[in-house]
């Protein structure tokens, strides 16, 4: 019935051109062929040119895509010298074609007088190598990303009229002519009349390029291919682009090493591109870098650095690692933490301040008054404290005391001077007075000698402070 309707068409349009047939001509190489389901046919078209001029003639193919039939011209157009001929070819492929009788009609047709035109007939029967055949094959998913999995789904059928087998069925997944898996599967027995599927799943690479993959299904009998069957809709892998910053530090003695690494997690091919980083100003001249920088500039507070990648390939990484070297600092801390811990234990320890009242000349009838303050600034109390002052021989001592007398000892060269204190609490203090006379007229300067403060600290160690030496100058 489908081919009479193909035939009652073409001799349709057979009647219609009959007129111009004397000026373009068509003639086949042949008119029947019979061929398997996976194989390729060609055909020969001569096209005859009756016209006084030469011309150009379309050609085209009625129907282009018929049950998988798939035909290909190999020229659409063809250019003919005045009463001349030229042979062109039309390509039929059966690949993924089903078993098929069919009528296909080409046409030729001058495009400078549409009336000019000759139509011929041509019929392919498609038949199968085998009853046993892939009817179909199906994927649950057509547009993937890279390190999807995808389930494949192959349809055995058999047509004969007995059961048959055993069979061997190897499933491929192909980019272009690439291998990138084989499934290897076994049927036992095809019963009369059934279909059988062969389910496999396949998990695509991490970093899987992007295009067209393709499954075929091939069924073997005893190792000889019975039949190849390649998907007629390919599963489209998108392109990925994805590049991942990483930083890491490692801390040293005296320095610190920062690592960042940058990575293709895309499947495509990473184009130029800089690596950055920032530290701050006063952290340049520590900057050392295994890679010098291709470039730097400053921004606001900050030193930006750039490393310059020239391209990255699906899964290559680029690291760069520079340290900051703080020497230099940590021996500006350690300075500052020894001067902190001298300035601590000045403040924070006893203290005598010796100090003197006197204005105007060093005479005999002048009393130069004398204060000692003992102060404990430390934290703690101390005990059995004795405060030791000495007054030259050049001055007498005035026996009269504000605050707490003394034990007086009288030694050669001047007057020894003890006052006794049993404990001081923290920050607790005790000022202690007394005055002398110079024995003479003075007209230069005169000194008084260091006090001391004898104690016992916490840790009932004797410990020993003093004063400044006094300097008195007449005026």
């Amino acid at each position: 019935m489908l081919f009479a309707v193909f035939l009652l068409a073409t001799l349709f349009l057979i009647a219609n051109t009959a007129f111009a047939a004397d000026e373009v001509k068509i003639s086949l190489s042949t008119n029947d062929v019979t061929t398997y389901i996976g194989d390729s046919v060609t055909v020969d078209i001569t096209i005859l040119n009756n016209q006084l001029k030469s011309d150009t003639f379309s050609m085209s193919v009625f129907p282009s895509y018929w049950y998988g039939i798939r035909v290909d011209l190999q020229n659409n157009f063809v250019n003919i010298g005045a009463r001349s001929n030229a042979t062109t070819k039309i390509y039929f492929d059966t690949r993924s074609s089903e078993a098929i009788i069919s009528p296909f009609t080409i046409t030729v047709e001058s495009i400078n007088n549409k009336n000019f035109k000759d139509s011929g007939t041509f019929k392919l029967t498609v038949l199968r190598k085998s009853p046993v055949y892939v009817s179909d094959i199906k994927s649950n998913k057509y547009l993937v990303n890279p390190g999807e999995i995808i389930s494949i789904d192959s349809y055995i059928k058999n047509t004969a009229l007995a059961s048959l087998g055993p069979f061997s069925i190897q499933t491929n997944v192909k980019y272009g002519d690439m291998l990138l898996k084989r499934f290897d599967d076994f049927i036992d027995i095809m019963p009369q009349g059934s279909i059988k599927k062969i389910s496999n799943t396949y998990n695509f690479e991490k970093y899987a390029s992007p295009g067209k993959y393709y499954i075929e299904t091939i069924i073997k009998d005893d190792n000889n291919i019975v039949q190849s069957y390649k998907i007629s809709d390919p599963i489209t892998m998108n392109e990925i682009s994805k590049l991942t910053k990483e930083k890491s530090i490692s801390y040293g003695l005296i320095s610190q090493t920062i690592t960042i690494k940058v990575r293709n997690d895309g499947n495509t091919l990473a184009s130029n591109f800089y690596i950055t980083e920032s530290v701050p100003q006063f952290a340049k001249n520590l900057f050392y870098p295994q890679i010098e920088p291709d470039k730097e500039e400053k921004k606001d507070i900050r030193v930006v650095y750039y490393w310059f990648v020239d391209r990255l390939m699906p899964g290559q990484e680029k690291a760069i690692t520079y340290e900051i070297r703080s020497a230099s600092i940590m021996i500006a801390l350690i300075v500052l933490i020894v001067f902190v811990a001298i300035a601590f234990k000045f403040v924070f320890s006893p203290k005598i301040v010796k100090r003197v009242s006197h204005f105007g000349s060093l005479t005999r009838d002048k009393e130069i008054v004398v204060s000692i303050e003992a102060r404990n600034n430390s934290r703690h109390e101390i005990k059995d404290v004795y405060v030791r002052d000495f007054v030259p021989s050049i001055v007498s001592l005035v026996e009269r005391f504000g605050t707490i007398k003394p034990t007086i000892k009288r030694l050669e060269g001047g007057t020894e001077l003890i006052w006794k204190i049993d404990s001081l609490k923290p920050f607790e203090e005790r000022v202690l007075t007394y005055s002398v006379k110079p024995v003479v007229e003075i007209a230069g300067s005169l000194r008084l000698p260091k006090t001391r403060i004898i104690y016992l600290d916490k840790k009932k160690k004797r410990k020993v402070i003093a004063s400044k030496s006094i300097w008195i100058r007449a005026k």
